[in-house]
């Protein structure tokens, strides 16, 4: 298995095709989004998509970015459109994605990193400690979880 970042890669193309099968209704927006060039600006600059893949088959993903559905701009950055495809759940893939994503962060000095979702005791496995509610670009609520690093 290797990560990849998506909108960096040779095989970006290939990638995004395979995106776009994902039965995820929110990774279809993120499709729509890399496909359009619309991702940075919704994210803000320099987005990235990480993936774990396995050969040709995406095992997990996740964006790292300045901008998620929060309207927080004093809150950066974010872990998003987080997904570990079905057949890959109970391994905790997504944290090898979270380690290249930590290593990532502490390189461009953040203390910490953020994420958004209405999950509760799936991301505290992971080290992240719940910050607080806000509302997203929706108008929903939405709980705020933060990574110390």
């Amino acid at each position: 298995m290797k990560i990849i970042d998506l909108l960096r890669c040779e095989e970006k193309d290939k990638y995004l095709e395979k995106l776009k099968d994902c039965e995820w209704r929110a990774g279809k927006y993120l499709y729509g989004l890399v496909k359009n060039n619309e991702l940075e600006k919704m994210c803000g600059e320099n987005p990235r998509v990480f993936m774990l893949v396995d050969n040709d088959n995406i095992v997990s993903y996740c964006t790292y970015v300045n901008q998620d559905e929060i309207d927080a701009k004093h809150l950066f950055p974010w872990i998003g459109f987080v997904y570990t495809y079905p057949e890959y759940r109970g391994n905790r893939y997504f944290d090898k994605l979270l380690k290249h994503i930590i290593e990532l962060a502490k390189e461009e000095s953040y203390a910490c990193i953020y994420l958004s979702t209405n999950e509760i005791g799936l991301y505290e496995k992971y080290g992240f400690i719940y910050f607080g509610n806000m509302l997203d670009i929706t108008g929903n609520d939405s709980r705020i979880y933060r990574f110390i690093l």
